[in-house]
């Protein structure tokens, strides 16, 4: 037996059946698409904050540039003052140089050991090689006036191309001979980058007359014999 729906009975099926879809559909369809989108706005957020940073960044392009190229430019001028070698005789041959031009008496020196002052990688002809820098310090002993002190302080840190520091002076005064006894630290840096192709360059020996017994003038000659006074002759 058959039983006939009523035209209320199935307008109400059509509407149950019209919710089901409409469940389904936001289960199924718009709750997955508005997780997707909040995650993608996220990421929209997370981006446009990214991209105004990068914008600010390029806006100053030209002043990090500007930096960069004085920095490159501040490096290479130092570099180009250390040596890639120095030997004693080097810094014995600037001593003399030194308290030649500052007319000092200079009396003794003495060689300190090497020592590694420090390493950092840098750009040499575009690669990326480890510079070894390294000090070399000394002692020396001097007898001066102030103004002869002065020069010399003059040309540690104003005359001389390479990187050169006086690490100390102690002066003395002489009462003796009115002069100053001085005492000085002096200490260069030389090194270069592994494997590079910067030779070691010697200091410049002076020129020294052919038979000099005393070529750095750290001998005195002994005094000139007086000649024995003539007798006097009696007729």
């Amino acid at each position: 037996m058959t039983k006939k729906l009523s035209n209320r009975d199935l307008n109400l099926l059509l509407v149950l059946a019209g919710i089901l879809v409409f469940v389904l559909a936001y289960f199924l369809v718009f709750t997955p698409y508005q997780e997707k989108n909040e995650a993608l706005d996220s990421k929209i957020k997370a981006q446009t904050s990214r991209l105004s940073e990068l914008q600010a960044h390029y806006d100053n392009l030209a002043t990090y540039e500007q930096g960069i190229a004085d920095s490159k430019a501040s490096s290479e001028a130092i570099l180009s003052r250390i040596p890639a070698g120095l030997k004693d005789e080097d810094f014995l041959l600037y001593l003399m140089d030194m308290h030649e031009k500052a007319e000092s008496s200079l009396t003794s020196v003495s060689f300190d050991s090497v020592s590694l002052s420090g390493q950092f990688t840098g750009m040499d002809q575009e690669q990326a090689k480890v510079f070894s820098g390294y000090r070399a310090v000394t002692s020396s002993t001097a007898v001066l006036d102030y103004s002869q002190l002065k020069a010399i302080i003059h040309h540690i840190y104003e005359d001389t191309a390479d990187l050169t520091f006086l690490d100390s002076v102690s002066v003395t005064y002489d009462s003796g001979t009115g002069l100053l006894d001085g005492v000085f630290t002096v200490s260069k840096l030389y090194g270069c980058f592994e494997g590079s192709e910067n030779a070691y360059v010697p200091a410049e020996v002076p020129e020294v007359p052919l038979g000099t017994k005393d070529m750095f003038g750290t001998t005195a000659a002994p005094a000139a014999a007086e000649a024995p006074a003539e007798a006097p002759v009696t007729e």
